[in-house]
């Protein structure tokens, strides 16, 4: 196979392809007479991204292979640019400077982990777990917020009265950065000019995250060890884990992983024995996992979740394969 990369993410293909041979026979199928399929066969998209997965899968494994380079150990943190920020709100051709990055859950129907940021003009909240991205977007200016205790806020949407319940550590310095930057608007009489993106009534994808089981570990704790058959895909919320193999000679950690990164799809999409072990670097490591018969159930009841959620694995491996 070939172009399933650029299939998967858009854009411009990245190498050219040339025949070796005279009389080179190749199938090929566009981008949008796919689409156009799916569309029609609400159940074709689980089928032909788990296949695409699989087939990347299976690449990397290949990858692996036939390199078998030993990796460095190293801590992965979460580090968010400025310029990062803008593109992950659409901010991109306004300054917009990062004052405050908290680390908190939005309480809606079960809490759902990310990042609160505060810039000049705005409050944004920004989640991505496992395929499911929720952004939203606050003006300074329609926004309150009220304290209800150092480790819960309630902010309101001025001009919808709509209200949203975050909880984290310690909101103090948020507030106190929140308050100066209302004194700065209202001397200034600066304002943003954008809209509110509120994405939390994905009604769909939501039925897919209530299947999926949030843990907390400690520093060391093992989350599943080499040779283990465990058929689920893990992402981790807060933290770090540590990613070892045990060879002939003796133990040797393989990489760690940070936050926002995944582990276990290869054993999720192949089966079998995993090749490595798994364990939390570091204290209050939070980790979502979900297992493949509840996606395989889920199939049943909403044919186009499992397409989702596979075409975002698919996402995922192509993006390692390009590293």
């Amino acid at each position: 196979f070939i172009g399933e990369i650029s299939f998967i993410e858009g854009g411009t293909i990245s190498a050219t392809v040339v025949a070796h041979t005279d009389e080179v026979a190749v199938y090929q199928m566009s981008r949008s007479f796919v689409e156009k399929l799916m569309i029609e066969n609400p159940g074709l998209p689980g089928r032909f991204f788990k296949f695409l997965a699989l087939l990347l899968a299976d690449r990397l494994q290949t990858k692996k292979e036939i390199h078998d380079e030993k990796r460095k150990s190293g801590s992965t943190q979460y580090i968010i640019t400025d310029k990062a920020f803008r593109s992950y709100f659409g901010f991109i051709d306004q300054e917009m400077i990062i004052l405050i990055d908290l680390f908190v859950s939005l309480d809606d129907k079960f809490p759902i982990y990310g990042h609160l940021f505060l810039s000049q003009t705005t409050i944004c909240f920004y989640s991505k777990i496992l395929g499911s991205l929720k952004r939203m977007v606050f003006p300074i200016t329609e926004s309150k917020i009220e304290l209800i205790d150092n480790t819960k806020i309630k902010l309101i949407h001025t001009l919808t009265n709509n209200e949203f319940y975050f909880s984290g550590e310690n909101f103090s310095e948020f507030i106190t950065a929140y308050q100066c930057q209302i004194n700065e608007i209202d001397e200034s009489g600066a304002n943003f000019d954008g809209e509110m993106d509120d994405l939390r009534d994905d009604i769909d994808w939501s039925l897919f995250l209530q299947g999926t089981e949030l843990k907390e570990y400690n520093a060391n704790e093992v989350i599943f060890q080499q040779n283990q058959e465990i058929r689920k895909v893990f992402q981790i919320v807060q933290g770090s884990v540590e990613v070892s193999e045990s060879t002939i000679e003796s133990p040797r950690i393989v990489k760690t992983l940070g936050t926002g990164e995944l582990f276990g799809e290869m054993d999720f999409l192949q089966g079998g024995p995993s090749k490595v072990t798994i364990k939390a670097f570091q204290n209050g490591t939070l980790i979502y996992s979900v297992s493949k018969d509840f996606v395989d159930q889920l199939a049943a009841q909403n044919a186009q979740l499992p397409g989702r959620f596979y075409k975002f694995l698919s996402a995922s491996l192509a993006n390692r394969l390009r590293k």
